[in-house]
């Protein structure tokens, strides 16, 4: 159903997500103690079990996308788990505004901001990947003979 050309702007999406989270993983693996003082913690655990946490997600997003054809349900999967950071940032920022710094709080606006965008460009992508699947019709079926 994917390997249509409508697949293209799903693709492309996830395939920014899996460069962004990538990146983010191997900074906040590498300068865990930087950026556990930019968020005005002591604690650097927090920063490597997120690290390690979107390192499984950059990989799921790169099984993903690489295959010919992208599964619907995957990618629906995909933007639950980026709706679910955004909510999750929320959640932090509401519910204990002073335990982070301003700047900690900044980033977290920021990379929440990202991954909506994220969200939304897969989501528009899934939307696309579906009305072209629905205009073409079912697949036809093979019979064995």
């Amino acid at each position: 159903m994917s390997n249509h050309p409508e697949a293209s702007v799903l693709r492309r999406a996830l395939q920014a997500n899996f460069a962004f989270s990538g990146l983010s993983a191997v900074i906040l693996l590498i300068w865990a103690d930087e950026i556990s003082d930019l968020f005005g913690l002591e604690m650097q655990w927090p920063f490597i079990g997120i690290g390690i946490s979107l390192l499984f997600f950059a990989g799921m997003l790169c099984l993903i996308f690489s295959r010919p054809a992208i599964n619907p349900t995957l990618a629906a999967v995909v933007i639950l788990l980026d709706l679910l950071w955004i909510a999750g940032s929320l959640v932090l920022l509401l519910a204990a505004p002073n335990a982070i710094s301003g700047t900690g709080r900044q980033l977290v606006v920021i990379v929440a901001s990202i991954v909506a965008l994220f969200a939304l460009l897969q989501f528009y992508g899934l939307r696309r990947l579906k009305a072209a699947a629905a205009r073409a019709g079912p697949a036809p079926v093979r019979r064995a003979g």
